[in-house]
């Protein structure tokens, strides 16, 4: 009593306590949705990645994952799991929890989260606003365009249009340029794919003597929506892609057969 007399030590109302005790739920709370959020967006990020096509615009698998790993979202939820931590150590009953069980905990709410809002859609809608809004952090689509739309590199993407003559449609990239795309090097199945998908990725060569002629050697599915991305539909994508790139898989037809997607296929399996 004399301590408290001498230290001029007052008594503070229960709810104090109650409302910082609130306080530190609310926050971890907090931080758990957040780290849904950054969740389900890298979920998206990583299904749209491209990663069944990745030799066709990397050397190798490490340097793809090195383009497209998505760092803000790891960040994130790092950070948010981080936070979650310290406040909830710092509830009424926190003390109790080990550092495992509270990793568990604010890890575990994230990915219960992150799996709910990934389930109705929600990741594509984060991860392209917050590309949107944030200039150091590229969206999967942005990505997506910025690989695929480089026709030095000969690949292109976009949407076929009007057909201009028996072998050339107009294509137009995601950048709004139009192509005239060469079509007759490439295999029924190719042809189907063109015709089937809205958007299309398209490898094969620019040609020489115009900087609007594209040769078209083999097309692949552009940017699919969430319910054409379970792990067998992109192991399918991922199968046809390699049967189509190996050099037999050329056209039949010795008279149309081209020597450059030849050459195409080569690079890319020499990568």
């Amino acid at each position: 009593m004399m301590r408290i007399s001498d230290d001029a030590v007052s008594p503070r109302a229960r709810w104090v306590f109650v409302s910082r005790d609130v306080t530190f739920w609310t926050l971890w709370g907090g931080a758990v949705l957040i780290g849904s959020a950054a969740l389900a967006a890298s979920a998206f990020a990583t299904e749209h990645a491209g990663w069944e096509f990745y030799e066709a615009t990397h050397r190798n698998m490490i340097t793809f994952i090195v383009t497209v790993l998505p760092y803000l979202w790891i960040g994130i939820l790092a950070g948010t799991v981080l936070f979650g931590y310290f406040n909830l150590r710092h509830t009424k009953t926190g003390y109790r929890y080990s550092l495992t069980i509270v990793m568990i905990m604010s890890i575990g709410g994230s990915f219960v989260g992150g799996a709910i809002l990934y389930g109705i859609g929600a990741g594509s809608t984060i991860e392209v606003m917050v590309g949107e809004r944030i200039p150091f952090h590229t969206s999967v689509v942005r990505l997506q365009e910025e690989l695929w739309d480089d026709a030095d590199e000969g690949r292109l993407i976009g949407s076929a249009s009007a057909p201009l003559t028996e072998e050339t449609i107009l294509f137009t990239d995601t950048n709004g340029t139009k192509w005239t795309l060469y079509t007759a090097g490439l295999s029924p199945k190719d042809l189907d794919a063109l015709a089937r998908f809205e958007e299309v990725r398209v490898i094969g060569y620019q040609a020489t003597t115009s900087d609007d002629v594209f040769y078209a050697c083999i097309i692949l599915p552009g940017f699919l929506p969430h319910e054409q991305n379970s792990i067998s539909d992109m192991l399918g994508r991922r199968s046809a892609f390699l049967e189509r790139v190996r050099p037999e898989s050329e056209i039949k037809d010795p008279a149309m057969r081209s020597n450059e997607c030849e050459r195409v296929r080569v690079r890319i399996l020499q990568k």
